[in-house]
């Protein structure tokens, strides 16, 4: 009997363990489920807020944003309207008149060099400024759609040589253009090859040429060359010139160029050079300038005696340096002149 009241009682007490462990775990149960509910709910109201967001900007915003394009756009416009100004363009398309506007601007710049006393290749036919086909005995001709960017070159040609002989270069020796009318662009013109019969310092020059740095910047497609197409805004046309001057006529020129108004102009390589100044003069020995002399038939050489020179005195007011000694540099000038988009430009394209 006893026995079986341990048992019971036994029973009893494990049954009530077991079951105070399975509402432990209903009660985790209920607590987890709860969380789970309470945070699903509040993902789903966060949702909704997304969705009933407003993903379009206010009014004012919208109003705000198309004044700031409006004025982005004014200033655009307006800056290309600034820089087109310098454009240089035309709607020539006779080929006889080219020839004939050519010749007239040459002989002006010949005019102008001569006033300014600079030098000039004596050849005119192998000297004409970059147009040297054109000068030519063989009736050599442009076609018309290459008429108006040849007007064009001519006149920035013009202006830049223009502005050249107003700061008295001594020398020009070498004008390249854009070559748009065949393969290739800056094909070496005719003049060089005059120039490398003057002597010693045309060979200077030439060297002078091969150390300067080549700028290959022309397009791949060489007879576009100036013509403004598709969405771009600019275009632009590559010229180099070389001349003699001195320091203060290339300070001047460089500033001419970049503050003249009439173009936009991009100095895009410079190379200077020049031979080193002699300055003290060489003194001739008078012994090795006269032959030994024979005296009487039979007996040796003999040097005739010389009275001895003295060397001159240089004294304190013998110039060895400044202005009065400048030599002229020879300069390598490469420059870029942009044309910039207009409505209503016509450039032969």
């Amino acid at each position: 009997m006893k026995t079986a009241k341990i048992i019971i009682i036994s029973g009893c007490a494990l049954g009530a363990v077991l079951f105070m462990g399975a509402g432990f775990m209903l009660y985790r149960g209920i607590t987890d489920f709860n969380e789970s509910r309470s945070n699903l709910e509040n993902l789903k109201i966060k949702l909704e807020q997304y969705y009933k967001a407003k993903i379009f900007p206010s009014q004012e915003n919208v109003k705000v944003e198309l004044d700031n394009s409006k004025q982005a756009d004014e200033w655009f416009n307006s800056l290309i309207s600034t820089l087109s100004k310098g454009n240089i363009v035309s709607t020539e398309r006779s080929p006889s008149k080219f020839i004939t506007t050519g010749n007239a601007v040459r002989r002006s710049l010949r005019k102008k060099a001569q006033k300014a006393g600079t030098v000039m290749p004596d050849s005119k036919s192998s000297f004409a400024f970059g147009f040297e086909r054109y000068t030519r005995n063989d009736g050599t001709l442009p076609k018309s759609e290459e008429v108006p960017r040849l007007i064009e070159q001519l006149a920035i040609i013009n202006r830049i040589c223009t502005i050249l002989f107003k700061n008295n270069i001594k020398e020009i020796s070498l004008v390249k253009r854009d070559v748009f009318e065949s393969t290739g662009a800056l094909v070496p013109n005719d003049a060089e090859n005059s120039d490398n019969k003057r002597g010693h310092r045309n060979a200077r020059n030439a060297r002078n040429r091969r150390k300067s740095p080549v700028v290959d910047d022309s397009p791949s497609n060489v007879g576009q060359v100036g013509i403004i197409s598709g969405d771009s805004l600019y275009a632009k046309m590559h010229f180099v010139f070389e001349f003699r001057a001195k320091e203060k006529a290339l300070l001047d020129i460089l500033n001419a160029l970049s503050t003249t108004k009439k173009m936009f102009i991009v100095v895009t390589s410079l190379s200077l050079s020049k031979a080193t100044p002699e300055l003290v003069p060489k003194i001739a020995d008078p012994l090795a300038a006269e032959p030994d002399a024979i005296i009487g038939f039979g007996n040796p050489r003999k040097k005739k005696e010389k009275e001895a020179v003295a060397p001159p005195k240089l004294g304190p007011n013998y110039p060895v340096c400044g202005i009065k000694l400048e030599i002229p540099m020879d300069i390598h000038l490469e420059l870029d002149v942009y044309k910039f988009k207009e409505a209503d430009s016509d450039s032969g394209n």
